[in-house]
């Protein structure tokens, strides 16, 4: 029996049971993208849940979906549900019936022979359950919901593409309902940003509500055939080369099909990822085996494309392969369907570095694409009042509000969730870090200085506290000779202004920073004889010191180059025995305009790669308190996992742990291993006495919606387990475990006192009551400041505590709102709020730059308390 996925933790009740909500900060009137709506008559019928199968089957949800939707009469007749109404879920088809109806438990339909197999289809229905529209939403109630609402948008002529629907018909000109929005071109690029939207199914409560919000998706305008035409025009390597670089170029792409005629019941556009292009002979003229007619027929690219689709390919073009995987019990991956296509009939998708190098074209796609908050909201508003509205555009009845009505759904679109929310009102004079503890972190880790900065964000002319530049080397190509004296002179100044110790560096320069000369036997030698010189220096020190040694390299302005050079010097350096650190800075930073403004920045993520701190805050009211960060990361067939833990009172110092196993699993299967390990760490800050800190918060990140239930279930009891053989009669420390989710299609609106247009939320606000389920504790986060387009909270969920959680009723909703705002502020990488906890971000930022720039290999665990990854 499968066991059932933990519901979220219920929130703590006042004296009276009901439930508490966040109550710092301001209160502010706030709209979300939610609208309310209802199933009418729900008593009056039922929805049967019946397990599908296709004989012989059908291996694409497209053609299943069509095959079940063309037969809905013949399907209905033989479940003896007259009357009724089909939506078809892969592996499950939902039928709606009058409650007076008793439907056949089984069933089956044979129809006709088909036109690719000449064979008679199949289709085997065996019911499992009713499914309950009066209490709360399961999994497949909700999935009956959206099948019905993405039917409906269907009739509005929308294409489900991904998890998000879109107006196809727009990219060959077809006209549709201007109300809906229209694909705009981006200036002179051959680009069109195709407008859609996204839709889900949420219930608050009693209250069920369709979240709706709007998107858009780039379309490249020259197939990928032109684009690879292009390239080769400019390529002068010979063709094996060309393949090689193309592929490295391309996979993993996004792209979509041109056409959109085609077989009956399958005129959809489809979209892919890239796996390989396939480059000369025999091209077009590749043949496959299909069925037709009852017979193995060979056929051509060449011939297939135009006898289906009536599209004539051109000569010489290299083909898409396409290969879908399934991941199998042993974490491996098995392909269970491969597709061909010719580079002709797709194009491109979404955004690559030919646009995120383009300042200008960048800009434009920005100005098209954001949308201010009241403006986003009525783009919702205007989706809802179309499913809703019975009479269609042009006139006539909506053949979307029949589709709605037939499955008992009803939208109110005007009525969209308004409520009052708070943000955090930071109190400076309470949070901000106080002298005392000022003057003692600078102490600890170089020469004070005075000027401690007054706020949150990164202060130019000081660092809250420095760190020693005392043991470094600077490597670089003979070509940037000067670049390397202008780099070691601005950084002696600004170290020095920072208050940081400071020697003068070593030096290694081959004649070019290349892989060539990285992988010279001579490149080890030099290292060898300056990392000796380093550790001879530390030994002759009058005041020893531990520090790491630090390595500053110089990458070149080719950006392909500057890549294979720094995972490089990373690989090496960074996963070595002894304690290196290093910094990578591209030659045409040093040289360029900004110089001045990215130097400051340079030198103080040196100092927090080396254990400083650019600034922090006051922490008092959570002092003895370990925040954790928790990523899971999928890389060439093995799973990375890190756990950044922090090991002082201020949130400023980390120990992290990271692991890497083999197959593609999401689990974290060693918890109270990785917790014992950071206690240990934390045991070590002489500030804490000896005393292991007596409450965890452990977000964990890196867990989509699918992800979600299987995790769940496996890591909170193993975290449970783990805290009670931790546990002693001395010692019974506090748990919770939260799953942070950075993708929420959920939007916010506020209006400021006294009224005004509508507009993004102020920094580090806090929204739950009106907006969450009031049975779950559960908020959203909307961290940072945003001056252009509508800003994209965060969502917290809390899946786990321990019983003694908040036993000393200090730490309640208010206090886990707090130090999440407060933690946001806190990531030594980037100026002011980001969007997650920085226990979480430098979990993110380790394991990917382990899966990308170390190709999976793990750190050394002399750097497991430096924030190498920064």
């Amino acid at each position: 029996m499968a066991s059932l996925v933990p519901r979220p933790v219920a929130r703590p009740t006042d004296p009276h049971g009901r439930p508490l909500f966040c109550s710092i900060g301001v209160e502010l009137e706030a709209q979300t993208n939610l609208f309310e709506i209802g199933l009418h008559n729900r008593r009056q019928f039922a929805v049967w849940v019946y397990a599908t199968e296709f004989d012989p089957p059908v291996n694409a949800l497209g053609p299943q979906r069509a095959l079940i939707y063309r037969n809905s009469e013949q399907i209905l007749q033989s479940l003896n549900a007259f009357g009724g109404a089909l939506l078809y879920q892969g592996k499950h088809t939902f039928v709606k019936v009058d409650t007076n109806i008793q439907p056949n438990h089984t069933a089956s339909v044979t129809l006709p022979q088909t036109a690719d197999t000449g064979a008679p289809q199949r289709i085997s229905f065996m019911a499992r359950h009713t499914i309950d529209l009066h209490g709360a939403l399961d999994q497949e109630t909700i999935q009956y919901l959206n099948c019905a609402v993405k039917k409906a948008m269907g009739q509005l002529r929308f294409q489900v593409i991904g998890r998000h629907l879109f107006l196809t018909e727009m990219m060959n000109d077809h006209q549709v309902d201007p109300e809906l929005g229209g694909t705009t071109t981006v200036g002179n690029y051959k680009l069109l940003l195709l407008p859609g939207y996204f839709t889900s199914i949420h219930q608050l409560g009693a209250s069920l509500y369709l979240q709706v919000d709007g998107t858009h998706r780039i379309i490249h305008m020259n197939t990928l055939r032109d684009v690879l035409e292009e390239r080769r025009r400019r390529f002068t390597g010979d063709e094996a080369v060309f393949a090689q670089r193309m592929n490295e170029e391309f996979q993993g792409r996004r792209i979509i099909t041109v056409y959109e005629s085609g077989p009956v019941g399958n005129r959809d556009r489809k979209l892919y990822a890239i796996t390989e292009l396939l480059f000369g002979e025999p091209g077009i003229h590749r043949t496959f085996t299909r069925r037709q007619q009852g017979q193995e027929v060979t056929v051509s690219y060449a011939q297939y494309f135009q006898n289906t689709y009536g599209i004539t390919l051109a000569e010489g073009q290299a083909l898409v392969k396409y290969e879908r995987s399934r991941r199998m019990p042993d974490g491996t991956q098995q392909v269970i369907n491969t597709i061909i296509l010719p580079s002709q009939t797709v194009t491109l998708t979404g955004m690559d570095e030919s646009i995120r190098s383009n300042f200008d074209l960048n800009n434009q796609i920005a100005n098209r694409c954001r949308m201010l908050p009241g403006a986003r909201l009525d783009k919702s508003r205007a989706l809802a009042r179309k499913l809703q509205a019975q009479t269609a555009a042009g006139g006539g009845p909506s053949r979307a509000a029949q589709v709605l009505d037939t499955y008992g759904i009803t939208i109110q679109p005007d009525g969209n969730l308004a409520a009052f929310f708070r943000y955090y009102d930071r109190a400076h004079e309470k949070e901000l870090l106080q002298e005392e503890q000022h003057a003692e972190k600078r102490h600890q880790h170089g020469t004070p200085i005075p000027g401690p900065p007054r706020n949150a964000n990164f202060n130019s002319n000081s660092l809250i506290a420095p760190a020693n530049l005392k043991r470094w080397i600077v490597v670089y190509g003979q070509d940037h000779e000067a670049l390397k004296t202008r780099l070691v002179n601005d950084i002696r100044a600004k170290a020095q202004q920072y208050g940081m110790g400071y020697d003068a560096p070593l030096l290694i320069s081959p004649p070019v920073l290349s892989m060539a000369n990285l992988n010279d036997p001579r490149s080890d030698h030099d290292y060898d004889v300056n990392m000796k010189t380093l550790r001879e220096r530390e030994k002759r020190a009058s005041d020893p010191i531990s520090d790491p040694i630090m390595v500053v390299f110089i990458l070149p302005d080719n950006k392909t180059q500057a890549k294979q050079v720094y995972e490089a010097m990373k690989q090496r350096l960074t996963c070595g025995r002894e304690a290196v650190l290093t910094q990578g800075v591209q030659a045409k930073t040093i040289s360029g305009r900004r110089w001045n403004s990215a130097l400051p920045k340079l030198v103080a993520q040196i100092a927090c790669k080396l254990g400083g701190a650019a600034w922090a805050l006051n922490t008092e009211p959570v002092v003895s308190t370990m925040v954790i960060g928790v990523e899971c990361k999928k890389a060439r067939g093995r799973s990375v996992i890190v756990l950044t833990a922090s090991i002082d009172d201020l949130f400023l110092e980390y120990y992290t742990r990271v692991l890497v196993r083999e197959g593609e699993s999401e689990h974290v299967d060693n918890f109270p291993v990785l917790i014992k390990d950071a206690v240990a760490k934390f045991l070590k800050n002489p500030r804490f006495n000896e005393q292991p800190p007596s409450r965890f918060i452990i977000y964990r990140g890196g867990l989509g919606e699918g992800q979600k239930r299987a995790a769940v279930e496996f890591e909170v009891p193993m975290i449970q387990e783990g805290f009670k053989q931790l546990t002693t009669d001395q010692w019974k420390p506090e748990w919770i475990y939260i799953i942070v989710n950075k993708n929420v299609n959920q939007r916010f609106a506020v209006r400021k006192p006294g009224g005004g247009a509508l507009d993004n939320p102020p920094p580090l606000s806090v929204f739950d009551q009106g907006v969450t389920d009031t049975t779950q504790l559960v908020f959203c986060g909307c961290h940072q400041f945003v001056t252009q387009g509508t800003v994209t909270p965060t969502k917290y969920e809390v899946y786990g505590q321990s019983d003694n959680w908040d036993a000393d009723g200090r730490f309640g909703v208010d206090g886990l709102c707090r130090i999440t705002m407060q933690l946001s502020t806190l990531y030594q990488n980037w100026s002011g709020p980001i969007r997650v906890p920085a226990p979480v971000k430098y979990a993110e930022t380790c394991a990917r730059k382990v899966t990308e720039a170390l190709a999976n290999k793990v750190p050394s665990k002399q750097l497991s308390t430096k924030l190498w990854f920064l």
